[in-house]
């Protein structure tokens, strides 16, 4: 392997875990859900898994069109850009509507020591909850993943390009998988039966919270 390259390989591993870590919009979700409806934890990481290959698939699909088309790597950074802030807002929209339901819920239902999370009646947000959720990751970009990567790798080769992408999506999902995992389990230490109640709507005020957090940091 070109020395050059098992650089860029190194680099895309570190920057794929850095930047899963730190956007907490990556794995926090998709705790909060698991959290509401009491998932298990082999429910959650096939879920995880799941989503996170959406969310990658849509920015490397994204950089293959680019780089066939020869598009400019400022043009494919614009369009990254507009579809971080769209997934960002449709976060915000999503955790606001979920959380008011959720209140909604816990205020309609009588406070049982149950796990059925719903009742069998009419349309349950909380049951559609995953979808929204994958739909808004695969809007979501992987921000670093063209600019820092695809494209230098490509001066190499496409099988340079490919192993670059591959690294960068494997630690992307292992990091994802692992927090999510990790958050549902500290969670399931300290809950207790009025978090149980309310759980959909903390659900929903931290989707909320991860999409604001984007776009007032950026993050």
């Amino acid at each position: 392997m070109h020395p050059e390259l098992l650089v860029l390989a190194s680099t895309a591993a570190t920057i794929a875990f850095v930047h899963t870590i730190i956007g907490v919009d990556h794995y926090l979700p998709l705790t909060a859900v698991s959290a509401a409806r009491n998932w298990s934890m082999k429910k959650l990481a096939a879920v995880t898994t799941l989503i996170g290959f959406g969310h990658i698939l849509g920015s490397v699909l994204l950089g293959f069109v680019g780089i066939a088309i020869r598009a400019k790597l400022d043009q494919l950074g614009l369009i990254e850009s507009m579809r971080g802030e769209i997934a960002a807002w449709l976060l915000v929209a999503f955790g606001l509507v979920y959380a008011v339901w959720g209140l909604r819920h816990a205020y309609k239902k009588k406070a049982t020591h149950t796990h059925h999370d719903v009742d069998g009646s009419g349309f349950k947000l909380a049951r559609f909850s995953p979808f929204a959720i994958l739909v808004i990751f695969i809007i979501g970009p992987c921000e670093p993943l063209i600019p820092i990567l695809m494209y230098p790798a490509m001066t190499f080769s496409v099988a340079g390009m490919l192993l670059v992408t591959a690294v960068f999506a494997g630690v992307t999902m292992l990091t994802m998988l692992g927090a999510v995992l990790i958050t549902s389990y500290g969670l399931a230490r300290l809950r207790h039966f009025s978090m149980f109640r309310f759980g959909h709507t903390a659900c929903g005020a931290t989707i909320s919270a991860c999409g604001l957090a984007i776009i007032v940091l950026g993050a």
